[in-house]
């Protein structure tokens, strides 16, 4: 056992040297060393967080603060993803170690309301099992509660931007580890406890001092890459109104449809001239949708009993 916690302390420290060097050089972010660390040998994990905060509070840019040190080849278009079909693509990617993933807030419609659909069951199961790709990922969001439960436990860290320090070009945030509770299995929320040895003057033997992190202080984004995410964020927005646009029209057309008539009505007409709505001898439903403006299911109902009751031939 001793020989195992010697050899992964000399592993430890033969990967110190690889270290980034903003993370090699300054005591200050001692929290991306861990972060860093945590997806090299002997750890071979992955790094997960949540950062929350109100709309326009710094989540994005102490997201990019945190990922860009561990990674310094970080580009947003190729890291961030604004909808959950985004997360998913880039997820089936092949990119190097400390790849940052995020997925920004505002696709967070696949949290909202029902935390059970289909793109929140491949997004818990693509957190679970993408962490043989040692990759950095991140879910920023306005509010912790707002993320579904299968996706919240993959997640190790809590942050949310406090205060920007403009002078020394940091930000900071506050820090908490996260938690799946062993009796209740309640995920929570626990402040990080440093530990120090003190000498004691009186009696001469070192007391262990221990000092709860509240909040740790991260770099910074560069000024490139916040253009890069601005320009990027403006044209999902722009694209995501195209499309908003284009769904409020159809959601109205379809409102100002004439007055469905009833399934009986319909089946009477049809039968009086069943030529119209055949195709190959046997009835087809988007005629008799288009004709009579029903909905899809209905008249798939309404042709699969005319073709029943005729056998698929013509009256």
């Amino acid at each position: 056992m001793l020989m195992e916690a010697q050899t992964i302390t000399q592993i430890l420290q033969e990967r110190r040297d690889l270290l980034p060097p903003l993370l090699k050089n300054d005591d200050r972010y001692w929290f991306l060393k861990h972060t860093w660390f945590k997806c090299e040998p002997p750890i071979n994990s992955h790094w997960a967080a949540i950062v929350c905060n109100e709309s326009g509070k710094g989540k994005s840019y102490l997201t990019m603060g945190v990922v860009q040190p561990c990674y310094p080849d970080f580009k947003p278009q190729e890291s961030i993803a604004f909808t959950a079909e985004q997360f998913i693509k880039i997820s089936k990617e092949k990119h190097p170690r400390h790849f940052p993933l995020i997925l920004d807030d505002a696709g967070l419609s696949a949290f909202s309301g029902d935390a059970l659909n289909a793109k929140v069951k491949r997004l818990s199961k693509i957190a679970q099992s993408i962490r043989h790709k040692h990759w950095q990922i991140i879910f920023n969001l306005p509010s912790f509660e707002l993320m579904a439960k299968s996706v919240r436990i993959t997640n190790h860290y809590y942050l949310e931007p406090i205060w920007i320090d403009y002078e020394k070009q940091i930000t900071h945030a506050k820090f908490q580890r996260l938690k799946i509770h062993p009796f209740t299995g309640k995920l929570k929320r626990m402040n990080m406890v440093k530990k120090t040895l003190v000498k004691n003057p009186i009696t001469g033997y070192d007391d262990q001092i221990k000092e709860k992190i509240l909040s740790v202080a991260v770099p910074k984004v560069p000024d490139l890459i916040a253009r890069e995410y601005e320009n990027l964020q403006s044209e999902f927005k722009q694209r995501f109104a195209e499309e908003s646009h284009q769904q409020a029209l159809k959601e109205e057309e379809k409102e100002n449809r004439p007055l469905k008539k009833s399934s009986f009505g319909v089946r009477e007409e049809i039968e009086k001239n069943p030529e119209k709505y055949l195709v190959e001898g046997k009835f087809d439903w988007m005629k008799i949708s288009d004709e009579y403006k029903l909905s899809d299911s209905v008249s798939m109902n309404l042709a699969r009993k005319l073709n029943r009751k005729t056998n698929g031939t013509a009256l």
